[in-house]
């Protein structure tokens, strides 16, 4: 009888796919555990079946990509990016969408990358509930999120979200502005939102301004929720400038407000977290906080595909950010 996949798998101690990785050079796994595989499907007299092997590593050259139902201004950047990287070295992607916050939808997405027996999985912009992410953790291939940190020890690449919060933030201040609201941001992301209130809040501090929490704004970095703010809350409140939480929430506010006839910038100032291409398709064009959302793409798919192709261990890392002048601040 024939050796099989199996029987390496019950010696050895590890799943038959593991097994079946090592076997075929798919990645994903200790040279430890390659030497000792290979040690025993040697003693064995393990012989390969070629057409299942040649099946098995157009598979190892699939990556899995996760990400939210609605297409956002920044994801086709994101998407840009991993699709460069990902023909460059000769693989493909799988892509499948998780909603937003939706617990049920994202095991399901992971239970079809699963099935399809990609090498490895990109998250872009999502957090995964605790048990979906324990449920990645025992797929046993490597994953990176894209866009967000999730703090649970997971390898990531994105902007700093405290850092770019700061920053903006300061930028008003250092053009006169004390009283600045913080618009647009969802209270129950833990990651990116929580991030940027922290910033947002940093920056006031160390410039002794009292009084921002009340006023910052939630919401859900969407256009309608920018301009129902800048309406119903903005109008109210004794404030020269906000900072938004992105750019769809800068361009709400602007609009919300030159219904009562507040004038961007003379009578406020707006400054957007993004920098995507509507913020300067957009007149008057957006001061801007921007991120490098294409390099996030790149250099995410291209730490995936490394480890999956020579071992490497993935590693977080923060992209660069940069400060834009539009048309949307004065200087009081």
């Amino acid at each position: 009888m024939s050796v099989t996949i199996k029987d390496i798998a019950k010696i050895a101690n590890k799943t038959p796919s593991t097994v079946s990785r090592v076997l075929s050079n798919a990645g994903g796994y200790s040279s430890k555990t390659e030497k000792e595989i290979k040690r025993i499907a040697e003693d064995l007299g393990y012989n390969k079946n070629l057409a299942a092997e040649e099946l098995v590593k157009q598979h190892g050259k699939v990556i899995g990509v996760m990400m939210m139902d609605a297409t956002t201004n920044f994801s086709g950047d994101i998407i840009n990016g991993i699709e460069k990287q990902v023909t460059e070295e000769g693989f493909s992607a799988i892509w499948v969408h998780a909603g937003y916050q939706d617990a049920e939808r994202q095991k399901k997405a992971l239970a079809l990358l699963f099935e399809r027996r990609v090498s490895g999985i990109i998250i872009i912009s999502l957090t995964l509930e605790e048990s979906n992410f324990t449920y990645l953790k025992n797929m046993n291939i490597p994953y990176i999120y894209l866009s967000v940190n999730p703090k649970n020890n997971a390898p990531f690449i994105a902007s700093n979200d405290f850092q770019m919060a700061y920053k903006g933030t300061q930028y008003l201040i250092n053009k006169g502005h004390q009283k600045i609201a913080f618009t647009g941001i969802d209270f129950d992301e833990k990651n990116i939102g929580s991030e940027r209130i922290k910033g947002y809040q940093q920056a006031l501090q160390d410039y002794n301004i009292k009084g921002y929490k009340k006023w910052i704004i939630e919401g859900d970095y969407s256009y309608e929720s920018g301009y129902v703010s800048a309406k119903n809350k903005l109008t109210k409140m004794n404030v020269s400038a906000t900072l938004a939480a992105s750019d769809e929430i800068a361009l709400g506010v602007i609009n919300g407000l030159s219904l009562v006839d507040i004038s961007i910038p003379k009578d406020f100032s707006v400054m957007s977290i993004d920098g995507t291409s509507i913020s300067q398709m957009y007149r008057p064009r957006l001061h801007c906080v921007r991120q490098d959302f294409f390099n996030i793409g790149f250099e995410g798919a291209k730490a995936l595909i490394n480890t999956i192709s020579n071992y490497k261990p993935l590693k977080s890392s923060y992209i660069p950010f940069s400060l834009i002048e539009g048309e949307t601040i004065k200087h009081i």
